[in-house]
């Protein structure tokens, strides 16, 4: 095929844009196994390696230096179609997602990067086709991008709605950027909703104005407007301005209850009951405040009774406290004791993890068509790709160069194992151990990190040397594996 700068470009184009689809698929499938789906074992297991796609790209990447066009595009062409089955799949688990664990997830994850908010965000506003519960997804996650917590205060991280309504553009399809002429009545009940909300002074008023509600009810209204970038951005200010009041008016309040809560519940004393509503407990209102700080990011249904509920246990906290005088000040400090670690004793349980791993592969049934095997450690589940089964199980190659090929990709496995088992103890061990042993697991599972990053290296180096002799396959195998160890770091935040 004649290689000409006209079709250099049509295969950078195309390159780009499968780079692009990637990214959207990589952020879903980075969170989407955590949310909580209710899936099938066929519905878990998706149609394509994606750590294989990605080891596709990245030697494509490479090979768009000096490109042959024919290897070029047949490569495009196999990586088109794992794209398009995977974004298929993700849009039938999609359904099983509510706007409710999507919020319950983003919540117990604070660190989530808004990079992959954002493509999770393109990705529903892209699908072939949108579902009703869709838009409550929509709303929460570009609430979540474009709006950060300074000094205590949700804002606005653009300087200004029409920069808002840029960045919203550039995640909408084509068919979706254009102004319809009766958006106008909708974007003035907008406005008129955020002038009334700011008039609001007073939690009791926030309360009896039921403006959480009324904010849903009105986003609700918009039918099919709701997918507009100008109409997506007032969403984003209404849901801002109604976070900023519920922290201006709630949250330090909130705090007071916990404080008191905990105080009396350290202190044994009793409470003192208003002789309003049913009786309350010091330990019922610390677990009721707990749930009530999430209450924004939570179902909306009872809200408005359950802040009415709150009035009525920060008046009995108040009063007990009162009654007793005491002091809500309360903390205890604890000696941190470190131990050592023996580093030969945790390289040698690689070396056995490989064995291990090797025993539990020689005992599944053998299906030769799928593309990963799943196997049940102690603690955790290990995805093995088909290229470190074949690895595992034929470690005495003759030939030296795949011996060795077969040796990094066994280890590598042997390593994500042990990151993800050493990470669970530790995790485990967060609510019941003593401060040193904690030490200890956490500096157990960051040397098993830190030997992912030295594989990591390794398997860059023999992935470019099998590229230079023509080995394409082995060279995306091992850039496909190098990809996950360094994604199952990316997972243990520590």
């Amino acid at each position: 095929m004649e290689t000409s700068a006209a079709n250099i470009q049509d295969l950078v184009k195309r390159y780009n844009d499968y780079a692009r689809r990637f990214k959207i698929i990589y952020a879903l499938s980075k969170h989407y196994f955590g949310l909580g789906l209710p899936l099938t074992s066929e519905e878990s297991t998706p149609p394509a390696d994606l750590n294989q796609v990605y080891g596709k790209l990245n030697l494509l990447r490479k090979m768009m230096e000096q490109p042959d066009p024919n290897q070029v595009t047949s490569l495009l062409t196999e990586i088109d179609g794992s794209l398009n089955s995977i974004w298929r799949w993700f849009e039938v688990i999609d359904r099983k997602l509510t706007p409710f664990l999507l919020r319950n997830y983003c919540e117990k994850n604070k660190e989530l990067p808004n990079e992959h908010l954002l493509l999770i965000s393109q990705f529903l506003l892209n699908k072939s086709e949108r579902l009703e519960v869709d838009q409550g997804k929509v709303d929460y996650l570009l609430t979540q991008c474009f709006c950060v917590e300074t000094d205590g205060l949700p804002r606005l991280k653009v300087t200004s709605e029409q920069s808002l309504k840029d960045e919203i553009l550039k995640l909408l399809p084509e068919y979706l950027r254009y102004d319809h002429p009766s958006l106008t009545t909708t974007l003035s009940q907008c406005d008129a909703f955020i002038r009334e909300l700011m008039g609001v002074n007073s939690f009791d008023d926030l309360i009896s104005g039921d403006y959480i509600n009324k904010g849903r009810k009105l986003k609700n209204s918009f039918g099919t407007h709701f997918y507009n970038a100008n109409v997506l951005a007032k969403c984003v200010q209404v849901n801002t301005v109604l976070r900023q009041k519920f922290a201006q008016l709630y949250k330090i309040e909130n705090e007071k209850v916990r404080q008191f809560s905990q105080l009396l519940i350290n202190t044994g004393m009793d409470m003192v009951q208003t002789g309003q509503g049913s009786e309350i407990t010091a330990e019922g209102a610390m677990e009721f405040s707990s749930k009530n700080d999430q209450m924004l990011q939570s179902d909306y249904g009872n809200n408005s009774e359950r802040l009415r509920t709150f009035l009525h246990i920060r008046a009995t906290l108040e009063k007990t406290i009162s009654f007793y005088g005491l002091d809500p000040q309360y903390s205890s400090e604890q000696k941190i004791d470190r131990d050592a670690l023996n580093e030969q004793r945790l390289g040698n349980k690689i070396s056995e993890r490989c064995s291990k791993l090797k025993q539990l592969l020689s005992g599944v049934p053998q299906n030769p068509n799928a593309s990963v095997q799943i196997l049940e450690l102690e603690n955790s589940r290990l995805i093995i790709s088909y290229w470190e089964k074949e690895a595992l199980l034929n470690s005495n190659n003759p030939d030296p160069d795949m011996r060795l090929t077969n040796d990094l990709l066994g280890r590598s496995a042997a390593i994500m194992a042990e990151i993800n088992e050493s990470y669970i103890t530790y995790r485990t061990a967060q609510a019941s151990s003593p401060p040193h042993l904690l030490d200890t697991q956490l500096m157990t599972v960051n040397y098993f990190i830190m030997q992912a990053h030295q594989m990591a290296d390794e398997l860059e180096k023999l992935s470019n040397f099998m590229q230079q002799k023509g080995k394409l396959e082995k060279a995306c195998d091992l850039s496909a594996t190098r990809h996950k160890l360094l994604d199952t770091c990316w997972k243990i935040k520590v």
